[in-house]
């Protein structure tokens, strides 16, 4: 089931299975079918081990590393029951007449029938029988578990108490209670004497504790200290620019913008950069613009706008402007459009990658398009259109099913009526079904601008695909520099 190679798991209960690997990150096993959530596709138990191959237990089953040590386990096992007989006498939990049944019915073997006088062929069929009796196919979902690497708190002109994720989530205490609680968070929720709740991180892991004035915040910049400028300028190409994201600096934005610079064949491309001025201060940037507010570097985003808009009309024969934006940079982005004219957002051509922010369909150019990769975890969990975000990924998982948007709207309502509607009257449940198909028409209109990409081959549970310069996110800038030197070059 799982890549990694665990050195412990312990279960929190029969649903939920925790695994730690050798740098002690947790993850977190849910759903699907038990044999599946402790990579025991026989569900054996611990005390049928003749070695210690397991790395924790749930009641009286083993859990392993990964499933083929499981598989091997069951195979050696195997091999040391006499009969079928003895084999179902050990599942009789399952219960055991209907698994020998099964089991003869699957192998097409008598119940008497001798282990050891199975062909090679014939025993690897019993293995796998018994792996689909215990339902092992049946996957649920596995994920790692960020961290808090910072609590921010200020008292004054009101008490604030924030957490800060490893996975640039910005939680408030209420969040992250809920989130340790459903799985979703590792870290502990400690129940002091008075009442009260405090969290922190599990033993061996740090968190920094950030105390802020009002006046600690970011200092004052001016555009003609803000921008970079890589590449040549030549004739006729369209204006390139790029907004980063948050915690990059200065050698990891030179990368990013190489890297746009080298898809254009060393065209001028103009760069906003985002340096971090610190995690902590970039946390508290962050929050400010979560909130709606202009911060500095996003009236710098406004200026930086209206200069590539000065530059396009000052030619004679204007080229487009196109802007690449990742993760932080969309929000800057999206703030910035705020505070320009119609006309002069109509100009811009925003593309965000892996943003935290949406642009809408209609505030800027109609090119304009939002790309988040299948396996971007920061889209995700920290996007603010974070419901329209997820409707995309539900698109996307649909089309990948070979599903319709109205079938996947279907699904949709039918989730909807089992969750919310306590009614089993027909007329209820139509009017209710006609009014949420409306709906979901309405949200699927808003999430025309979005596209939820393929994760590159490389990219799996443990290594999310967030970076620009991920081959997902990369393959979208080259085709776009591609279409507009096409069209316009």
């Amino acid at each position: 089931m799982f890549t990694l190679m665990f050195k412990k798991a312990h279960a929190y209960n029969n649903d939920v299975i925790f695994y730690f690997d050798d740098y002690d990150h947790k993850y977190v096993a849910q759903n699907g079918s038990l044999a599946w959530r402790l990579n025991n596709p026989g569900l054996l138990h611990v005390r049928s081990l003749k070695e210690h191959s397991n790395i924790g237990s749930c009641d009286t089953y083993a859990i392993f590393s990964f499933s083929e040590i499981g598989l091997r386990m069951l195979k050696k096992w195997l091999k040391s029951k006499k009969s079928l007989t003895a084999i179902a006498k050990y599942y009789e939990s399952l219960p055991g007449k209907v698994f020998l049944n099964e089991l003869c019915e699957a192998t097409k073997l008598q119940p008497s029938t001798k282990i050891k006088s199975l062909s090679n062929e014939r025993f690897q069929l019993l293995v796998k029988s018994i792996v689909k009796l215990c339902n092992s196919s049946c996957e649920g979902s596995f994920a790692l578990l960020p961290k808090i690497s910072a609590r921010y708190y200020a008292e004054k002109p009101e008490f604030i108490e924030l957490y800060l994720t490893d996975t640039q989530n910005v939680l408030s205490k209420e969040e992250s209670i809920q989130w340790i609680e459903s799985h979703r968070l590792d870290a502990v929720i400690v129940h002091k004497n008075n009442g009260t709740l405090y969290l922190r991180s599990r033993p061996g892991h740090h968190l920094d504790k950030i105390h802020f004035l009002n006046n600690e915040c970011e200092p004052e910049l001016k555009i003609e200290n803000a921008l970079e400028i890589l590449g040549d300028h030549k004739p006729g190409q369209p204006i390139w620019g790029f907004i980063n994201g948050i915690w990059n600096d200065e050698k990891q934005i030179k990368k990013s913008l190489s890297s746009i610079v080298s898809a254009t064949n060393g065209e001028q491309v103009w760069a906003l950069p985002n340096l971090t001025k610190s995690k902590i201060k970039d946390f508290l940037e962050i929050l400010r613009q979560k909130d709606k507010s202009a911060t500095v570097i996003v009236n710098i985003a406004v200026q930086f706008f209206q200069l590539l808009i000065d530059f396009s009309i000052k030619q004679s024969d204007p080229p487009p402007i196109i802007i690449f934006t990742h993760s932080q940079g969309a929000i800057i982005a999206d703030l910035a459009l705020n505070m320009l004219k119609n006309s002069e957002r109509q100009k811009l051509r925003i593309f965000t990658l892996g943003g935290v922010s949406l642009i809408s369909h209609g505030k800027a150019h109609p090119d304009s398009h939002n790309y988040i990769s299948a396996a971007d975890i920061i889209p995700r969990h920290l996007a603010l259109g974070l419901k329209l975000t997820n409707l995309a990924l539900r698109r996307y998982e649909g089309q990948k099913k070979e599903l319709t948007q109205d079938q996947v709207i279907d699904t949709l309502v039918e989730e909807d009526i089992d969750n919310e509607l306590e009614t089993q009257d027909p007329q209820t449940i139509l009017t209710y079904s006609s009014q949420r198909k409306e709906y979901y028409l309405a949200e699927f209109e808003k999430i025309s601008n979005v596209t939820i990409l393929d994760p590159s081959v490389n990219a799996t549970f443990n290594r999310y695909e967030h970076e620009l310069i991920s081959p997902c996110y990369q393959s979208i800038i080259h085709e776009l520099i591609k279409k507009y030197h096409h069209v316009f070059c």
